[in-house]
């Protein structure tokens, strides 16, 4: 809080200096603080409607508040007025990332490296979006870039290992969660990553015990309840699988996985009139992400299912 005080004192010793509201504005944006960042990025505006890096800012924290539309408009101006704002480029990239357009995605990610070879966030999130359609391998390439250019690249390592994960290398992803932990061993993603690894190994009560000390750390990690489901309906506790994956959808609805994993469950102990509900709901958020692998997963299993429940 000591640097929001110290851009305070700037402003109220100049309150006509657009920088001091831009400063405390990303101040308050790394703080969490959206709601004030928008106000001082407002303030900067007033002062100097052309200043780029003002609306950036503001549409990132409107971004993080889900204000996607609004976000969108605000880079389009901050680029429209800086066509050489690297940041504008890779965040317009990561809302089109959010709602499938994978090629515009990627084509906003190639702008900002052109600007700014050296910034490692464009590659991570350029890696984030061919992973999502399958290009497992020039993913890995752009984390590694990450990485190289921020060692500290929590997320980078996080994303690296699941690539690999898809790729079958399992040691070498057990090894980028294993580096995520060290770096920060109080991030529940990262466990909830190694116990992913470990349900595909199937080391599945190592799996659940990094699930459970995901969820000590933070009883909202979705992702934590819904991996562990995946290792409890590996182990055939299908109730308490269930459990698991009501849980995540509780947290977060949209979690496509989550439906599919307990459409499963449910397809066994009940059959598929009970599991159809959450196979076609799981369809429908892997086609608003776009997300053609799990699509194509959840269509061969219900052929699999329907052509099994023709056959009986």
């Amino acid at each position: 809080m000591s640097a929001i005080a110290d851009f305070d004192k700037s402003i109220n010793f100049d309150s006509n200096y657009a920088a001091s509201y831009i400063n405390r504005g990303v101040a308050n944006l790394d703080l969490g603080n959206y709601k004030d960042a928008i106000v001082d990025s407002e303030e900067a505006i007033k002062l100097n409607p052309d200043l780029a890096e003002a609306y950036n800012n503001r549409g990132s924290a409107k971004a993080e508040l889900g204000d996607y539309k609004s976000a969108t408009a605000d880079y389009e101006t901050a680029i429209r007025l800086n066509p050489d704002l690297a940041d504008a480029y890779n965040n317009r990239g990561k809302i089109k990332g959010v709602f499938g357009q994978h090629e515009a995605a990627i084509s906003d990610y190639n702008q900002a490296l052109v600007l700014k070879p050296d910034f490692a966030s464009p590659y991570h999130n350029r890696g984030l979006v061919k992973s999502m359609i399958g290009q497992y391998e020039s993913s890995i390439s752009d984390y590694d870039m990450a990485i190289h250019l921020n060692p500290y690249h929590i997320q980078a390592f996080l994303n690296r290992g699941e690539a690999r994960l898809q790729l079958g290398e399992y040691d070498e992803a057990m090894g980028d969660f294993n580096e995520a932990i060290r770096l920060k061993s109080s991030f529940p993603g990262a466990y909830s990553s190694r116990a992913k690894a470990k349900v595909m190994i199937e080391q599945y009560e190592s799996a659940v015990m990094d699930c459970n000390t995901a969820i000590q750390l933070d009883p909202n990690w979705f992702e934590a309840y819904n991996i562990r489901g995946m290792a409890k309906l590996r182990q055939d506790q299908f109730e308490s699988a269930i459990f698991d994956f009501d849980k995540a959808i509780q947290l977060n609805p949209h979690i496509a996985e989550a439906y599919y994993n307990r459409g499963n469950a449910k397809f066994v102990l009940c059959g598929i009139s009970a599991a159809n509900s959450d196979y076609q709901r799981a369809l429908e958020l892997a086609r608003s992400t776009g997300n053609d692998k799990l699509i194509t997963e959840i269509k061969q299993f219900i052929q699999r299912i329907n052509g099994y429940v023709a056959n009986k």
